[in-house]
C-alpha cells in the first residue's frame, strides 16, 4: 500500500535495524491461505477503495522514540 501510494519505504542500516526470529513450529489453525497471492494482485486493484483512506480517527498519542514514534489513535469515531 505504501509503494502503490507513491511513498518510500525507508529502513536503518542493518547494523541497527536487525532481529532474530526464535524458531516455532506452525500455529494449529493458522494454515497457510493457498489464495493469497491472488488477495495480493486484488489489493493492487482495490486498495483505493476498500475503506483504509476514508478510516475516521483521533490521535490521541505521539510519542517520537529514537528508533520509531509510537501512534495511540482512537479508531471508534
Amino acid at each position: 500500500r505504501v509503494r502503490l501510494a507513491g511513498m518510500k519505504i525507508s529502513r536503518p542500516p542493518v547494523s541497527i535495524g536487525h532481529y532474530k526470529m526464535v524458531k516455532h513450529k506452525s500455529d494449529k489453525g493458522n494454515e497457510e491461505n493457498p489464495h493469497r497471492f491472488d488477495l495480493l494482485v486484488r489489493t493492487q486493484r482495490s486498495w483505493t477503495q476498500d475503506g483504509m483512506n476514508s478510516l475516521s480517527y483521533a490521535l490521541l498519542a505521539r510519542e517520537l522514540r529514537p528508533l520509531y514514534t509510537n501512534l495511540t489513535a482512537d479508531i471508534g469515531c
